[in-house]
């Protein structure tokens, strides 16, 4: 007789289908909330550490100028072809100063203002001279 008790509480102690379909449906519903919420937060990361890579490289043109002996002014970037301008930023990002920024073979920068753009973003950072750091 013990063991058709045993028997019995073993088969009584299991989940029933019904709930364990309750639970895959509430973890569904939960990753289908999450899901977009990551991959925002994932763009904006990706965003946030373009955008730094790019503000050092614009931060470096004035040392460039300086290493390569020679004036140049920044005015857009990708430039025309007849301009050839010593920076390289990330696919997608475009430059645009009105009036351009100037950076002597010395190194200085005269500053100026410069809007950058990627996508449906876009900031305008300003250089302050003579070393052209963006603010």
């Amino acid at each position: 007789m013990k063991s058709d008790i045993r028997n019995k509480t073993f088969l009584a102690s299991g989940y029933t289908l019904l709930e364990i379909l309750m639970v895959v449906a509430l973890i569904g519903l939960m990753a289908g909330l999450a899901v977009p919420r990551l991959t925002s937060i994932y763009d904006g990361v990706q965003w946030a550490s373009e955008r730094d890579e790019v503000l050092r490289r614009i931060s470096g043109l004035g040392f460039t100028a300086f290493q390569e002996g020679h004036d140049f002014a920044l005015k857009q970037y990708p430039a025309d072809d007849s301009e050839k301008l010593p920076l390289e930023l990330p696919v997608g990002w475009t430059a645009e100063a009105e009036p351009p920024i100037q950076y002597r073979s010395n190194g200085v920068c005269l500053g100026g203002k410069l809007r950058l753009s990627y996508g449906e973003r876009a900031f305008v950072v300003s250089l302050r001279p003579p070393h052209g750091k963006p603010e």
